[in-house]
């Protein structure tokens, strides 16, 4: 069998096998076999696979590495009893969690089971109180996208009151609709 590489790839692949001192067929042999493994074994067990773009990803890293910056200056602020630190750490540290939420929610991650062992409500909080609650969190989000708009322009959704309310919004959603552990259906 013959595969044809564009001409980006095929450079990418000459200049990894140089620098690893290997053959460029075996190297794509082996890729091509640990893509093909990986995805079976995703396959197998259940797990969806779902393209995130780069950016994406970096942005996800960039949160987690300023939430253990948070984190750190907290527990610092902790040993040597600045509360005042510690509560201004802790209330950005949510700000971020809650921001990463929304974005892996709108990217089909999976949501963790945080509370192992802990069976799910026995039924949807699907009652007319809770619909009504949705309707409103769903006007309110829209007002706070249009409100996002005018301050941040394109960057609208990825910071701003709307991404708070978005992840309150699909939490409520989810009761409507019952436990899942997918984050959007």
């Amino acid at each position: 069998m013959s595969i044809v590489l564009t001409p980006e790839t095929e450079a990418k692949l000459r200049d990894r096998a140089r620098r690893e001192g290997r053959d460029p067929h075996e190297l794509a042999d082996a890729v091509l076999a640990d893509a093909l493994d990986q995805e079976a074994r995703s396959r197998a067990a259940g797990v969806p696979r779902v393209n995130v773009p780069e950016p994406a990803l970096d942005g996800w890293r960039d949160t987690v590495e300023r939430l253990r910056t948070l984190i750190l200056t907290a527990l610092s602020g902790v040993r040597t009893g600045h509360h005042g630190v510690v509560e201004r750490r802790l209330e950005r540290a949510q700000e971020e969690v809650t921001r990463l939420a929304v974005l892996m929610d709108r990217a089909d991650a999976i949501r963790p089971d945080l509370l192992p062992g802990l069976d799910p409500p026995p039924r949807p909080l699907n009652t007319p109180t809770n619909r009504r609650y949705a309707e409103k969190l769903r006007a309110t989000w829209e007002a706070a996208l249009a409100v996002d708009r005018e301050r941040y322009g394109d960057d609208v959704g990825t910071d701003g009151p709307a991404l708070v309310i978005e992840l309150m919004l699909r939490d409520v959603e989810e009761q409507l609709r019952g436990p899942s552990r997918k984050m959007r259906e």
